[in-house]
């Protein structure tokens, strides 16, 4: 059993015996010598060109029974395949090629990681292992003064590879647009493995995202005035339009499907609190600040006074420079936005600013 594990490489592959490599080193010398000497001897006469070229077919033909001999055993094909053609092509050239990568492989494959122990580390055990160990780095003592648990960007920053992994792990299973900032920095990571994993979930994200973007405008065109299709339409669109994910003129063209699927749903339900909360979020992502005024304003005077159009309502009132009017909004529905709107903690920070300076 002993043997049998000695004559595993850390691959999973067989490694070849001793015998196997030394019969591979002899037959890479026999092909450089054979080589040398016919352009040493085609070099002084001694051999013709057809003479010359049937000593070297003999020698081809040689390994080439050799490689096939040996297609199934311990020793490397790849290397003897390397070999035969190599030297068939090219000469003494390839063969002393091949006798170097021969020295390269034996050199290398004491220091090399192993495929699965490779393929593990570049793609953790989704459901469990990724989920556990981000779950536990997350949770464990790296929690802030708020109670929460550290956010991904900061473990992107500051944690150990395993953990990066584990969070992109996590991701791949449970992906939304919000989590798309923490792959593009993992992303850009000076790690080529995590850069891998990643490059590899944006490949699938991207493969999904493209699925139910036909799925949708099937649906789309089959439901034409349906307003739950329309909004799953716009929200697909809208979504990824801000993710960075895609390149800027796709990025154009979702935010542009979007907008006229909002707009067509207006359109059908002027009172559509999703819709014009929806393409306010465009207008003003777009910095169309009096635009998404006008929409905001329309859903308060409609009287869909919520959490999420006040904090927007206030985010445009500031950059058009309507301080009066913000002040005013926020003392009348300081107390539903601060302690009924559930918003994070640096949402709930410049809320408490601004009311404290609107009371004095």
């Amino acid at each position: 059993m002993s043997q049998t594990a000695e004559q595993t490489n850390s691959a999973g592959t067989s490694a070849p015996s001793f015998w196997h490599t030394a019969r591979l080193f002899l037959l890479s010398l026999l092909a450089v010598a054979v080589e040398g000497a016919l352009m040493r001897l085609l070099d002084t006469g001694g051999l013709n060109g057809m003479q010359a070229l049937a000593l070297h077919g003999s020698l081809v033909t040689l390994l080439l029974r050799v490689t096939w001999l040996e297609r199934n055993g311990p020793v490397q094909a790849n290397l003897l395949s390397v070999l035969t053609v190599s030297t068939a092509f090219l000469g003494i050239i390839g063969a002393t090629g091949a006798l170097v990568t021969l020295f390269l492989f034996l050199y290398f494959r004491r220091t090399a990681t192993p495929f699965e122990e490779w393929y593990r580390e570049l793609f953790p055990d989704e459901e469990q292992t990724a989920a556990r160990t981000a779950h536990q780095l997350l949770s464990k003592e790296e929690k802030r003064r708020d109670g929460r648990v550290v956010p991904f960007k900061q473990v992107m920053l500051y944690g150990s590879l395993q953990e990066k992994q584990a969070v992109v792990a996590m991701i791949n299973q449970r992906f939304r647009p919000a989590f798309a900032p923490v792959l593009r920095q993992a992303f850009r990571d000076s790690n080529n493995a995590l850069r891998v994993q990643t490059a590899s979930v944006l490949a699938r994200i991207e493969g999904e995202y493209m699925e139910k973007s036909m799925q949708l405008e099937l649906e789309k065109q089959k439901n034409p005035a349906d307003t739950r299709v329309l909004l799953r339409y716009a929200r697909h669109f809208d979504d990824y339009a801000f993710t960075g994910l895609l390149d800027h003129e796709r990025e154009r063209e979702n935010r542009i499907k979007a907008t006229q699927a909002y707009q067509h749903l207006l359109g059908l339900r002027p009172d559509h609190v999703d819709a014009r909360l929806g393409l306010a979020r465009i207008m003003i992502r777009a910095a169309q600040w009096a635009a998404a005024a006008v929409l905001l304003e329309e859903a308060l005077a409609m009287g869909q006074v919520t959490p999420s159009i006040l904090v927007w309502y206030f985010d445009v009132l500031f950059h058009l420079k309507r301080y009066d009017d913000l002040e005013r909004t926020l003392l009348a529905h300081f107390d539903l936005v601060v302690h009924k709107g559930h918003q994070p903690q640096h949402i709930l920070d410049v809320l408490h600013l601004w009311g404290s300076s609107c009371r004095h």
